[in-house]
């Protein structure tokens, strides 16, 4: 106990002194309570009832999401069998594409996929749009993809740039919209200039190709060597009252 101080022949004990020696106990009255508790039988039931429960929400979803993963897979492998048994060049092709989310809702239903909640608006409807089209081959300008070449330094042409073709095929590009996002961008590979960091799709939903891929024509006279985009392309103008100059 603190010693206490005398005035005249009344005791007094500083305030200060009593807060602290009563804190302390409540401390350790606390300490000791809690020690009781948690040695009971019941408390450490209690707690491994709480372990358990958390060990299940975390497995059951790791089973959900890997179930999820196993659904887009199959969806992904119907989804392009329905296309590439598509016939038809582009239409059916953009309208199964347009309505990729309704398919997927509806295949979900169909092979009995059931979750608890389903954001058909991810990007990940995009990266399989995008996947389609590669599939199908419907791609240009992806370096060693589909062009075939590594470099765009071997379809330099020098007097491509010049002709009706070219004019046509930039601008078939230059009225293409943006398809999907990627993270960071391209450089051009011959004078390093940033170009873009999305997927374009042609005006006639028909191809996907790297933003700003006409770069490379107007600037270093690459020849895009796929006859059939540049015929896409020219049919293209010629019903847009782009053809010649």
């Amino acid at each position: 106990m603190s010693k206490i101080k005398r005035a005249g022949t009344a005791p007094v004990v500083p305030i200060a002194d009593i807060a602290v020696e009563t804190e302390v106990m409540m401390h350790e009255m606390l300490n000791e309570r809690l020690s009781e508790i948690v040695n009971t039988p019941e408390y450490k039931e209690r707690v491994e009832a709480a372990r358990l429960a958390s060990e299940k929400r975390v497995a059951e979803g790791q089973r959900q999401a890997e179930i999820y993963r196993k659904a887009i897979k199959k969806f992904t492998d119907f989804l392009l069998d329905v296309v590439k048994n598509t016939d038809c060049h582009a239409t059916s092709i953009q309208e199964t594409i347009d309505d990729l989310d309704g398919i997927m809702a509806q295949w979900m239903i169909d092979n009995n996929y059931c979750f608890d909640h389903i954001d058909l608006t991810h990007p990940a409807s995009s990266y399989l749009k995008c996947q389609i089209y590669h599939d199908l081959n419907q791609s240009v300008g992806f370096w060693g993809e589909s062009t075939g070449f590594d470099a765009p330094q071997e379809l330099i042409e020098d007097n491509w740039v010049s002709t009706t073709e070219a004019y046509n095929v930039v601008q078939y590009m230059q009225q293409s919209s943006k398809h999907m996002a990627w993270c960071g961008w391209a450089d051009c590979r011959i004078c390093r200039e940033h170009l873009g960091s999305h997927d374009m799709l042609t005006p006639d939903g028909k191809w996907l190709f790297p933003e700003l891929w006409e770069h490379y024509i107007i600037e270093h006279s690459v020849k895009i060597n796929n006859s059939d985009f540049i015929r896409d392309a020219v049919e293209w103008n010629k019903g847009n009252q782009y053809d010649g100059k």
